[in-house]
């Protein structure tokens, strides 16, 4: 599978755990077109999952998923520049989205768990 396949499966993968845990509908969450490149989304909905007002409410979150080859989550105790990268990315997005958002990083590494960082 190559990157942008595995980590569109990792952010559908996060929706489905977020819809879950919450017992909201798929209209309620789910990955932004491109990732959260879309321009539709950019200003109001940074990160790379749409939040409802709804879901908000419950999660207030700005969520960042990434799915790394390589990454080991005892590398979090001592952040690389790609964490580094990472973490500041979804702050900033997080700044920009609305109030109240905090930001929320999601990660796995081949043959991991999942980790959240926040």
């Amino acid at each position: 599978m190559n990157s942008r396949a595995k980590g569109a499966s990792f952010e559908r993968l996060v929706v489905n755990m977020i819809l879950e845990a919450t017992g909201l509908r798929k209209d309620h969450c789910y990955r932004t077109p491109l990732s959260g490149g879309h321009a539709q989304y950019r200003n109001d909905q940074p990160g790379d999952l749409f939040i409802s007002d709804t879901l908000f409410e419950k999660f207030p979150f700005v969520v960042e998923a990434k799915h790394n080859r390589t990454w080991k989550p005892g590398v979090m105790f001592e952040p690389r520049k790609q964490e580094r990268d990472w973490l500041a990315q979804v702050t900033r997005d997080s700044a920009r989205g609305r109030d109240g958002a905090s930001p929320l990083l999601v990660m796995r590494g081949n043959g991991t768990e999942i980790f959240a960082a926040m």
